[in-house]
Parts: C-alpha cells; structure tokens; sequence
C-alpha cells in the first residue's frame, strides 16, 4: 500500500483499537536485514546528503550525481535514513510524486505512525526491531565518518589533483601524438634517415663530458 493512501485510511479510523489493529493487518515488518544491504543504503545516503549534487540529462530525464565537493546536509540525512528504514523494513510503498519523501514523512510523523514503527513510546517498542535500527544507524554513522575522513585528508586531496593532471595530460596529449604518428608514416624512408641523422649530430655537439 502507498504511504499517504495508508496514513489517511489510519487517521479515518474511530479509535485507536481500530488504528492498532488496521497497523496490524496492513503493514509486514520485516525483522531483520542483511549487513549488506545495510552497508548498500547507507552508502547512498551518505552519497546524495554529503556531496553536492549537479543535475545531468538522461535521455530526456533530469537526473542527479554526487560531485566530489563536500557539503554535509544532515537534516536530509535524516529524512533519508527515515525513508531507508521505511522500504527496508515495511512492505509500504513510496508515493512516485514523492521522490524527497517529504510528503511521506509529514504524513507518518504528523499521525504518529513514523514514532510507532521507529521510535516507539514508555509503554511500548517499535515495530521496527530496535537492534536493527540501531545497528543501521550506526553503520550510517560510519559510513559517514569514513567518507569524510577519506574525502578531507591531504592524501585524498594530492590523489585527486594527481588524477586531474592525469586526465588533462591524457586529453591534451593523445590528439598530439595522433598526429606526429600521422605526420611520421607520411615521411618517406630517406627523409625519416636524414632527420635521425640531423639528431644524431645535434646530440653530439651539444654533449659535454664532466
């Protein structure tokens, strides 16, 4: 079931006996997630909230992709973590027009469903297996860590300025080569013979012993 369709059929109910059960029947919790596909989301979270983001074309379709400039939203993060947690463990499905999940956070915190599956309350635990939410929530944290640290050091900064330079001496270079190597398979044999000949003494001349 959608999100929104699900948070308006559960605020028309009468009483809550009829929202818990409506919870009951209408939602499958999933109890346990594998490490890897932890690892997988939280990745991605890290990636759309902690880079900034430039929007590119896909065959007609705005799409975007995490430059590599660091800049941490971590409100966004947490909305994110708050989606994540939502797909991964519920069998609710995201809106297509809520693509920021906004709409769907609004709606599970503001009829208290979002504190029912994740946060639960002094008289009961979320639906959610608290240990699992926990241990999302710190690989996210990790993850967070790890990619700033290995995006901030020095090292980091001189191995991307060494692949720049990399690139540039590749695109600036290859065209040049392509064509001296065009310009060399023009040359006849004598005339190949005789600029080899004119290097041969040029490097001579200018040889000095030490």
């Amino acid at each position: 079931m959608k999100i929104l369709e699900f948070v308006e059929r559960y605020n028309n109910m009468a009483n809550q006996q009829l929202k818990d059960r409506f919870i009951k029947e209408k939602v499958k919790i999933t109890p346990y997630v594998s490490i890897i596909k932890k690892d997988a989301y939280a990745q991605l979270i890290v990636n759309k909230t902690t880079f900034e983001q430039e929007a590119y074309d896909d065959n007609g379709v705005a799409k975007y992709r995490k430059t590599d400039k660091i800049r941490v939203n971590s409100v966004a993060q947490y909305v994110q973590f708050c989606r994540a947690v939502i797909e991964l463990y519920t069998d609710l499905e995201i809106d297509e027009d809520d693509r920021g999940f906004i709409k769907g956070y609004d709606a599970l915190k503001s009829s208290g469903l979002l504190d029912i599956l994740m946060v639960g309350s002094d008289k009961a635990d979320p639906l959610i297996p608290m240990s699992e939410l926990s241990e999302f929530k710190t690989i996210l944290t990790m993850k967070q860590s790890d990619t700033q640290f290995n995006e901030t050091t020095a090292q980091a900064f001189i191995s991307k300025q060494i692949g720049r330079i990399s690139d540039l001496t590749n695109a600036t270079l290859t065209p040049l080569v392509e064509v001296v190597n065009k310009k060399i398979d023009s040359l006849s044999n004598d005339e190949l013979r005789k600029i080899l000949d004119d290097y041969k003494l040029s490097s001579t001349a200018n040889f000095k012993e030490v």
